[in-house]
């Protein structure tokens, strides 16, 4: 029952519209529908990351908002990352505390920081939040065309007038 075109849902006049695909079924008229769920799982959106062009000394701040069902509260909102396409993988904590980049305690928004990477580093990042019913929600979400974010910290110091391009090739890949 997925529907196969784009949905856009307004949260509010600062807010942009996230996808929903994969979340809304055909329906299924006379009939309870055919996606129901008794817990629905946490929303994540607005992830970002700052700044949108890191340098190899800028530390990179993370955000995300997140809003739980009505009767759950938020148990965890981590972050995964990985270097250069599924290497050096690691989970950090975001908290939304007003201390870590988020804007105040308690308001939906978590953040963190992490270090800074030498030039020419690629850094893929997800969000992954659970509720205290055990729901989880990742972000972007499965179904998105990019399974992550990610940036590239680069130092400028290759001057050329000619294009210059990093290619990222998985390992498994090279043989081919």
């Amino acid at each position: 029952d997925f529907v196969g075109f784009n949905i856009n849902v307004r949260f509010g006049v600062s807010e942009p519209d996230p996808p929903v695909g994969g979340v809304l079924g055909n329906g299924t008229p006379g009939q309870v529908n055919s996606v129901i769920e008794d817990a629905v799982p946490p929303f994540v959106r607005q992830l970002e990351h700052f700044p949108e062009l890191p340098t190899p000394t800028d530390p990179v701040q993370i955000t995300v908002r997140v809003t739980p069902n009505a009767d759950q509260t938020i148990a965890a909102v981590r972050l995964e990352t990985s270097i250069l396409i599924g290497r050096n993988e690691e989970i950090h904590d975001m908290f939304d505390d007003g201390e870590h980049g988020d804007l105040e305690a308690g308001d939906g928004v978590y953040g963190l920081t992490l270090e800074p990477h030498a030039s020419h580093v690629l850094v893929h990042y997800r969000v992954i939040a659970e509720d205290t019913a055990g729901q989880q929600t990742s972000f972007p979400y499965d179904d998105d065309p990019s399974p992550t974010r990610a940036y590239y910290s680069y130092d400028g110091a290759v001057q050329t007038k000619v294009t210059f391009l990093d290619l990222f090739i998985r390992d498994a890949t090279l043989g081919r």
